[in-house]
């Protein structure tokens, strides 16, 4: 295994629902590097989610290494644009495996 390294959290889709998954502390897999997840678009402008992932030397995905510590959720609401509370679920401490989705709400403050 090689150093530690902080991961900053980000939304997941499982089950057909957004989840933030939280920011943690990570022991960096040897010879792996981490690609942070981002939204994309494509040429008609929709946008589309592509997950984080951690990657080998050769460039094949690596399973994500566990948490050694996570950030904790403030508890605080998420507002929509017309102040309204939304339901954004729970925070998960473990990354489903995924591939690219439509965009997330944005990130919690």
């Amino acid at each position: 295994m090689g150093a530690d390294a902080w991961v900053d959290g980000e939304w997941v889709l499982q089950h057909q629902r957004w989840y933030w998954l939280l920011g943690r502390w990570v022991k960096v897999p040897e010879g792996a590097v981490y690609a942070p997840w981002v939204v994309v678009r494509a040429t008609d402008g929709t946008p589309y989610y592509a997950p984080s992932m951690w990657r080998n030397a050769s460039g094949a995905p690596v399973p994500a290494p566990p948490g050694l510590a996570f950030a904790k959720a403030s508890g605080e609401a998420v507002v929509s644009p017309e102040g309204d509370a939304e339901d954004t679920g729970r925070a998960l401490k473990t990354p489903p495996r995924s591939r690219p989705h439509p965009a997330p709400p944005p990130a919690p403050p």
